[in-house]
């Protein structure tokens, strides 16, 4: 079993502050996404943008896309909230191999 380290929460990384100071969210609707799950998140933002166009999507592989989606979501948080590479890598799960190889791509 993995051991669970707690560390101070900087509140001055926060991408949830940042949102909250340009005005894209509320503390009501943090509150409405607190309660749904990643899947729910997900399934609600493809259908807004589908509803927002009219249609479903057509020509744009989702299915293909999501896992560099996702990752791309996970890593930015993980160095929003991680204060150095060491602590990336626990938050990740990772080795300095795999943690090298994501940077690579997200630079890309």
């Amino acid at each position: 079993m993995a051991k669970i380290k707690k560390r101070n929460f900087d509140p001055e990384r926060s991408f949830v502050k940042e949102l909250l100071e340009f005005g894209k969210v509320n503390e009501s609707t943090l509150q409405f996404i607190h309660n749904l799950t990643i899947e729910e998140l997900l399934s609600v933002k493809i259908e807004l943008a589908a509803k927002a166009i009219g249609r479903c999507y057509y020509g744009f592989s989702i299915w293909n896309s999501i896992f560099s989606i996702v990752e791309s979501a996970i890593y930015s948080s993980a160095t929003r909230l991680c204060t150095s590479r060491k602590e990336i890598k626990e938050f990740l799960g990772v080795s300095e191999r795999q943690l090298n190889n994501l940077e690579t791509r997200m630079r890309e």
